[in-house]
């Protein structure tokens, strides 16, 4: 990941960890979550876990749930570095 990138979650990283210690995919993640009502596709889990889509607390859940783990092994136990996002709000209103 670029310096340049704004991180958007926190839970790529252990995500993508997770899902491959499982050899699962990310379309197998994918139907899990909408399984449980997170619809999603395989691009969508992709974009988490590249930290390129921000993931809500429930979608937090929905996740832990599909993979089958407690939530708090989505946290990772280092912080990655935290680039401010300083663009004006027109401008991360348009994504």
């Amino acid at each position: 990941m670029g310096s340049a990138e704004i991180i958007r979650n926190l839970i790529g990283g252990e995500l993508k960890r997770i899902r491959r210690s499982k050899k699962l995919t990310t379309a197998d993640v994918a139907a899990r979550c909408t399984l449980l009502g997170f619809h999603s596709e395989h691009y969508t889990i992709s974009k988490i876990e590249r930290r390129q889509r921000t993931v809500s607390d429930l979608e937090m859940v929905l996740i832990a749930e599909a993979l089958r783990i407690d939530i708090k092994e989505l946290i990772p136990k280092r912080k990655p570095a935290w680039k401010k996002d300083t663009r004006p709000p027109s401008v991360k209103d348009e994504e």
